[in-house]
């Protein structure tokens, strides 16, 4: 209960452009990415709105995109999971996420180099 209401505040302050920094600089990114990627078959409905909801204002920030692109998780792979999501609220943020992301080139080459990854894989399943 108290992850979830600190979440949430988390999320509302993420609005603001101080706190987002903040965020920022004590890995927040990081912290969110681990708990979609090692976590997720305990976490309910709510962390998974109001986390990609906060992942999505904190790459926003050019420093935001910056953590997200050197980031030791797979943050494409935990986005394409979560583009599935059955909640619709969560694919927007997903969606705003990687809208955001991919206007720095670097994180577009990732992204290209791992869409061409997936359809290798894909394609050897045939």
């Amino acid at each position: 209960m108290v992850r979830r209401n600190c979440l949430g505040a988390l999320q509302k302050l993420s609005l603001r452009k101080k706190p987002q920094w903040i965020m920022i600089e004590q890995d927040i990114i990081k912290w969110i990415l681990n708990a979609l990627k090692y976590e997720k078959n305990a976490l309910g409905e709510y962390f998974y709105e109001y986390a990609t909801a906060l992942l999505m204002n904190l790459s926003l920030r050019s420093a935001g995109k910056k953590r997200c692109e050197e980031s030791e998780v797979e943050i494409l792979e935990i986005l394409a999971d979560l583009l599935e999501h059955e909640n619709m609220q969560v694919r927007s943020f997903v969606n705003g996420t990687l809208y955001s992301l991919l206007s720095s080139p670097s994180f577009k080459e990732q992204a290209h180099v791992f869409l061409i990854f997936l359809y290798e894989n894909f394609t050897k399943k045939k």
